[in-house]
């Protein structure tokens, strides 16, 4: 009798286990359908499949190689995405200008480069808008569409906000990890090129290697049958 006691005890005991195991499961995946509902039409990594590959520059720094990056752009007549925080645009306003006249899309980096997951609502909102102050003059009025937060760094609120104030967060699904030592020109055209770049968004920085790097970066590109340009390229608005 004991032995058959043990035996169902046992197999409860696994049922319930198993059980536990599926109901995680179930629960895990439900989280990642409805983080990913809250976040569908708002926040971008990649899009479909589309023979386009949007470059990003996040600048809030580096004015000494934007005007490199913007003859090299010229030169090969590639309009790309430039992520510009407020603080810089007030004091770089020609460089922006030029960015916007030669045909680059201009997003919001925010106003001072906070994180957006350790500031308050009011202070989320205060980054987009000062930055639009600061900004739109320069853009014929062009009102800002994209938003890239600092660090890539975000919560639900941070989406909440985008939405209510009209706004695309866009991150990435190529970095190059530009700022990290040991980033050679080599090192940051093989972090991109391996990646799948078709619909991908790419992340640069204005770092004297990744001026080095682009053309190779642009050539890889295309050597992939894609063309290098702009998020507004994939559609995302």
């Amino acid at each position: 009798m004991r032995t058959l006691r043990s035996g169902k005890l046992a197999m409860t005991l696994a049922l319930a286990i198993a059980f536990a195991a599926v109901f995680a499961v179930f629960t895990a995946e439900a989280e990642v359908s409805s983080t990913a509902l809250e976040e569908a039409g708002i926040v971008y990594r990649q899009v479909e499949p589309c023979g386009k590959t949007a470059l990003t520059m996040n600048v809030d720094w580096g004015e000494e190689e934007i005007p490199k990056i913007l003859d090299l752009l010229k030169e090969r007549d590639v309009k790309i995405t430039f992520f510009v925080s407020g603080k810089w645009a007030e004091k770089n306003p020609k460089l922006l200008r030029r960015m916007y006249i030669e045909g680059h899309e201009i997003g919001s980096h925010g106003y001072g480069h906070k994180l957006c997951s350790k500031i308050s609502d009011d202070q989320v909102r205060e980054e987009l808008t000062k930055t639009e102050q600061a900004m739109e003059p320069l853009l014929d009025g062009e009102e800002l569409k994209l938003f890239a937060p600092p660090s890539g760094d975000y919560d639900q609120r941070t989406v909440d906000i985008c939405r209510e104030l009209d706004y695309k967060l866009t991150l990435w699904s190529a970095d190059t990890i530009d700022w990290k030592e040991g980033s050679t020109a080599e090192v940051i055209t093989k972090r991109v090129l391996k990646k799948d770049l078709d619909g991908g968004i790419v992340l640069m920085h204005p770092k004297p290697e990744t001026v080095k790097a682009l053309p190779k970066i642009l050539e890889g590109i295309e050597e992939k049958g894609l063309v290098p340009g702009r998020l507004y390229d994939l559609e995302i608005y």
